[in-house]
């Protein structure tokens, strides 16, 4: 099993489709005229970005399943992409997916030539493919907005994910930056250095559907030297163990996450979850069995009463009509 297994997405330079669709977009920022002018070659700042991470997954040991860059990326050829990547076998300990390019303004997503990806539509891959329960995911997302996705999260139901990471070059409303070398989010990430951020980046864990914490970073470094994963272990010969202990897997995991659960910590609390969940909804059922029967038993109560008054007013009635008759039959009796 390897440890961590990465997906790289280029956003292309063609979105002409995505444009007359109405979707609204903002380049990233170039820092000075000479990359102004380069920002026309819209697809060589993102296969910059490619290319560092390339080289920083290779000095992290981690394997990179596919990287895509094209001029032309339709959404439905990016879904296919991260769709096999999550249904690779035999499964990987974390999934990474990395992205760079457009941004769409006020949602963050990803802008593809002819349509846009969502937060919600990568989760809802990630728990389809069957390992969300028991393998984590992280994406890095270096565009425009893309802190929205943060926001997102909050609202977003992931209970049966196991853990998410989410690192985002820009905030909500702000836009990314680009320079000469690539994405400046990307180069700093990639380098880990502590050099200032043109625009902050944000970064949130969320653990079986609970948001543990939402950063923001002024700087990079740090970030990446406390959180990113521990790499595939390698023998001597610079082979990597094809086979580890899934213990060892799971501390290795957690290793650089203080405060976090572990996997098997987060299965007891969920098996409690359900438990507590289903006595809550065991009390409901009863209650609700109980307001039924009382209802019902009034109803009864208030039929029978109906009845009983309406038997009780026919007999009076019956007896007025006797009394007169007798009286009338008693006054002709009289008189004759």
């Amino acid at each position: 099993m390897s440890h961590n297994l990465a997906l790289l997405l280029a956003s292309p330079g063609d979105v002409s489709e995505s444009l007359k669709a109405g979707i609204q977009i903002v380049a990233k920022v170039r820092s000075n005229e000479e990359d102004q002018r380069k920002s026309a070659r819209s697809l060589a700042g993102v296969l910059l970005d490619i290319r560092h991470m390339q080289n920083l997954l290779d000095k992290k040991c981690v394997e990179m399943y596919d990287a895509f860059y094209r001029h032309r990326f339709t959404k439905q050829e990016a879904l296919q992409a991260i769709s096999t990547f999550f249904a690779r076998d035999p499964p990987s300990q974390v999934y990474m997916v990395y992205y760079s390019g457009h941004g769409e303004r006020l949602t963050g997503n990803w802008v593809f030539t002819d349509g846009t990806i969502s937060y919600d539509e990568i989760i809802s891959m990630w728990c389809q493919s069957g390992k969300s329960e028991n393998y984590g995911l992280w994406i890095i997302s270096d565009s425009c907005f893309s802190g929205q996705w943060i926001q997102t999260a909050h609202h977003l139901n992931t209970s049966n994910c196991m853990f998410i990471r989410m690192l985002c070059s820009s905030e909500t409303n702000k836009v990314s930056y680009d320079t000469s070398e690539g994405g400046d989010f990307t180069i700093k990430f990639t380098q880990g250095n502590h050099e200032r951020l043109a625009t902050p980046a944000v970064s949130c864990e969320i653990v079986s559907g609970r948001m543990q914490k939402s950063i923001m970073h002024s700087t990079i470094g740090n970030y990446v030297k406390q959180n990113w994963l521990q790499p595939t272990q390698v023998n001597s010969s610079n082979y990597a163990e094809p086979y580890r202990a899934q213990a060892d897997l799971e501390n290795d995991l957690y290793t650089s996450h203080p405060g976090l659960y572990s996997i098997r910590d987060m299965r007891q609390e969920r098996v409690q979850q359900a438990y507590h969940l289903r006595r809550e909804r065991a009390q409901q059922t009863y209650q609700q069995q109980h307001e039924r029967s009382l209802e019902v038993y009034q109803n009864r109560n208030a039929r029978m009463l109906e009845v009983q008054q309406n038997r009780n007013q026919r007999v009076q009635e019956a007896q007025q009509r006797s009394k007169h008759q007798y009286s009338s039959n008693h006054v002709q009796t009289k008189y004759h």
